[in-house]
């Protein structure tokens, strides 16, 4: 088993997005006897857009983009390390490195809301309570 076998079985829900792609075939007949007769032969035959051996010798240089209204395409990779914030990403400065550990004990937006709506609510008891 190698890398790639394991990176094509990841892409068997992309495999089935690139579908196929449908040839239009026309025979043409022609017998000679004691008559000539001419026939014509008509048929759509289903080819997948990338098989298995031609995504495996893909130039390493190229990426398949799939955009939404758009057929799949070849194109050029982006070398990242050319992006103006590269150098935000922790691959070009591990000070930037995400620690979640650094989250434990942060009020998340949601549980401060709740805690500020709990404290309305029972302002609002208090003061109805002191109009009765």
């Amino acid at each position: 088993m190698s890398l790639f076998d394991g990176f094509w079985r990841q892409l068997t829900g992309y495999d089935a997005k690139l579908e196929k792609e449908t040839i239009d075939s026309y025979n043409t007949g022609e017998s000679r006897g004691r008559e000539v007769s001419h026939s014509l032969n008509y048929q759509k035959l289903g080819h997948e857009l990338l098989s298995r051996d031609e995504f495996q010798a893909m130039d390493g240089g190229k990426c398949i983009l799939q955009l939404r209204g758009v057929r799949p395409f070849f194109s050029d990779k982006y070398d990242l390390t050319k992006h103006l914030n590269y150098k935000e990403l922790a691959e070009e400065n591990p000070g930037n490195t995400f620690d979640i550990g650094l989250l434990k004990g942060v009020e998340t937006d949601c549980e401060l809301l709740k805690r500020q709506i709990s404290i309305l609510m029972e302002q609002l008891f208090l003061f109805k309570e002191q109009i009765k």
